[in-house]
């Protein structure tokens, strides 16, 4: 700890503005409840690359802190910046149940915090904060979802981000799936478009059937490394009805997937159309055995960049052959 808890130090630190933290691997809490007071004038609050650090700030009873002030409110009255980043024990930024307000609060970034479930047990109040930058990601704060809403549920059936265009995700070794697959939740992401997964190894499917549906902006999707990753896109024909879906996909980049075995785990021609793909490299993949379903041969004429390797078939050619199509490669600029 960066100070004593058990000695009143509200007024050591009045004047303090800026706060940097880095590489303190030892660290496991930062700042005992007596220390709030006296941070009146703090703007800014960097924590990065602490490997132990569990919280940021303290609540246990002392003989500094009356009860109302454990229940009360903290107020962060000159705080406009808060990052985080490489935390990976941390757990929430504050244990209690005060009312936390930031009144000018407007950066807020969360990046590899990947045991963070809540930002605090009480309300938070931040009139100021338009996003929160999570990784890669902006997520939008609005009156009906704030900044414990969006960490505590940003990756479950509950979310909707559906100004999202980018989404990264990388080294989530916790992370077995990116979204519930028992919930109908097909606008929740309508405006992905480029969507990058790296190194999340307990990660067994990308897009469960219920998810496939709001990809009607989605055009380049990469994912590497992920070392138990099974199936890309999971087809369930009763999520879709009866109606197609386009997904604009026009390039698709896999790589360093040992256990994947399917890209769609049945075929899509059904419920699912990808005229526009254009791109397509497939590396270090060993079980998959074919990249395509049989029913999309017609979309090889668009393809001008192909890279799979010898044990990959680009679709199974017997269920081809018995469906009479004929394969053209029109358009095909580089095979590699």
């Amino acid at each position: 700890m960066l100070w004593n808890k058990n000695e009143p130090i509200a007024s050591s630190f009045c004047e303090l503005q800026d706060i940097n933290i880095e590489n303190c691997n030892k660290l496991r809490r930062m700042f005992p409840w007596s220390i709030v007071k006296s941070l009146a004038f703090l703007e800014t609050l960097n924590i990065f690359d602490c490997e132990l650090l569990e919280r940021i700030f303290e609540t246990e009873k002392s003989s500094f802190a009356t009860e109302e002030e454990e229940s009360g409110e903290i107020v962060f009255n000159s705080l406009t910046h808060l990052e985080f980043y490489n935390l990976p024990r941390l757990a929430c930024f504050y244990f209690g149940k005060c009312t936390l307000k930031f009144p000018c609060l407007n950066f807020l970034k969360i990046s590899r915090c990947h045991d963070m479930k809540t930002f605090s047990y009480g309300i938070t109040n931040t009139p100021n904060l338009q996003a929160i930058e999570i990784g890669e990601n902006e997520v939008l704060v609005s009156s009906t979802k704030g900044i414990n809403d969006i960490i505590q549920v940003f990756f479950t059936q509950e979310v909707s981000f559906p100004q999202m265009e980018y989404l990264y995700i990388d080294r989530c070794n916790n992370l077995e799936m990116l979204w519930h697959n028992n919930g109908p939740i097909n606008t929740s992401f309508t405006k992905l478009q480029t969507i990058r997964i790296e190194y999340c190894n307990k990660l067994k499917c990308v897009f469960p059937s219920n998810i496939v549906a709001s990809l009607v902006c989605l055009e380049d999707l990469y994912i590497c490394s992920c070392e138990l990753l099974e199936r890309v896109f999971e087809i369930a024909k009763p999520t879709f009805g009866d109606t197609k879906v386009l997904v604009p996909l026009r390039s698709l980049y896999l790589s360093r997937l040992p256990n994947l075995m399917y890209v769609w785990d049945k075929d899509a021609g059904d419920v699912l159309e990808f005229p526009n793909l254009k791109n397509v490299d497939v590396t270090s993949c060993s079980k998959l055995k074919s990249i395509f379903p049989a029913s999309f041969t017609k979309y090889m004429k668009e393809i001008e960049r192909l890279n799979v390797e010898e044990e990959n078939e680009i679709f199974p050619v017997d269920e081809a052959s018995n469906m009479g199509e004929v394969v053209r490669f029109q358009s095909l600029e580089t095979l590699a």
